[in-house]
């Protein structure tokens, strides 16, 4: 399987500075992002089925497989060779806590929602976070401990909680699909708890706006000014299933991936980009056919029906459970990082 899939243990990277073509496509993808979901309303593309289609892409594109080498970077996080022993243990244990969180959908399905929610914005905002300190130079971002903490906030609290305020009808009818999956639940009034999110993101986008100002003259800030802007339009002109579906393939997914990118290779990237891109998609392809059968065994454990809502619910749930392993191995890289000062 070595030779077939081109697999190796994936060491982190020496420099410590993204490559130019790295920063020009998660800016590239951000646009993308708003210009497709755009059209979709535009167009009249953002009812029935047509809706989901940003969700079901991201199965193949960016969303589901970005963590699908989760396993050749734990391996070279840990100093440990590519062979069959350590393949399963590392495999092994990432299914174990996935089932583990799949458990906690059985037991307490309103626990197992708001537990993903709150990881979620904890792990697309570091993501963020980490990101934008990898692509820009020493002295191009502002170098407190408070702005990294409020922009990580920020950046994940957009796409979590602007929905909830702009489209609380829609947001509330997503959630409560993923719930009834497990058992009846209430329907609740999801707008109060809108307004306040609103608010706590006000406060940290003034925030972020003054600790940019203040920091004004470098390019770094003016580019988190565009895509923090680029990102609330996302999240307050585009229906959530639409919105969400477009982030998670091209800004977060996307993001990454190009990290991974580097994963295991030289200093010297390859400046097109595209064959280390190639490269992570064939590394992918065997867990995120895995991902893709548990997706179907879940369709066969669970009472559901054929609408698609309720196989985003379903999407959802399995994005969910394979989420509480892979935030951790992104912890382990992003700790990595700082005690060796690399990407």
């Amino acid at each position: 399987m070595k030779s077939l899939f081109a697999w190796q243990a994936l060491s982190p990277p020496v420099c410590g500075v993204e490559p130019v073509w790295m920063h020009q496509a998660a800016r590239g993808g951000a646009m993308i992002a708003l210009a497709g979901g755009l059209f979709q309303v535009v167009f009249g593309f953002d009812e029935g089925a047509m809706a989901f289609l940003p969700l079901a892409i991201s199965a193949l594109l960016f969303g589901l497989p970005h963590g699908a080498i989760d396993h050749l970077v734990a391996l070279g996080l840990g100093g440990k060779r590519l062979n069959t022993r350590n393949v399963f243990s590392v495999a092994g244990l990432y299914l174990l806590l996935s089932i583990l969180y799949g458990c906690l959908w059985l037991a307490a399905p309103g626990l197992a929602l708001l537990g993903f929610l709150l990881m979620t914005t904890y792990h697309w905002g570091t993501a963020d976070t980490t990101f934008d300190s990898l692509r820009f130079p020493d002295g191009a971002l502002p170098k407190q401990r408070l702005f990294r903490l409020s922009h990580s906030a920020l950046r994940g609290a957009i796409p979590m909680g602007l929905p909830l305020l702009f489209f609380p009808r829609q947001s509330t009818d997503f959630l409560l699909s993923c719930l009834s999956l497990f058992a009846d639940q209430p329907d609740p009034d999801i707008h109060l708890y809108g307004v306040w999110v609103g608010a706590f993101i006000g406060l940290l986008l003034g925030a972020e706006l003054w600790m940019l100002w203040q920091h004004r003259s470098a390019n770094g800030s003016r580019s988190l000014l565009l895509e923090t802007a680029i990102l609330v339009a996302i999240f307050t002109l585009l229906p959530p299933l639409i919105a969400i579906g477009w982030y998670f393939c091209l800004w977060h997914g996307l993001r990454h991936v190009l990290r991974l990118c580097r994963y295991g290779n030289t200093p010297k990237v390859d400046p097109s980009g595209l064959r280390a891109l190639g490269l992570f998609y064939y590394r992918a392809l065997p867990f995120t056919f895995v991902s893709l059968l548990f997706l179907g065994l879940l369709r066969l454990g669970l009472p559901t029906g054929e609408t698609p809502m309720q196989w985003v619910a379903l999407y959802l749930v399995l994005i969910s459970t394979l989420t509480f392993p892979h935030i951790l191995l992104v912890e382990w890289m992003d700790q990595n990082r700082r005690r060796r000062g690399r990407a």
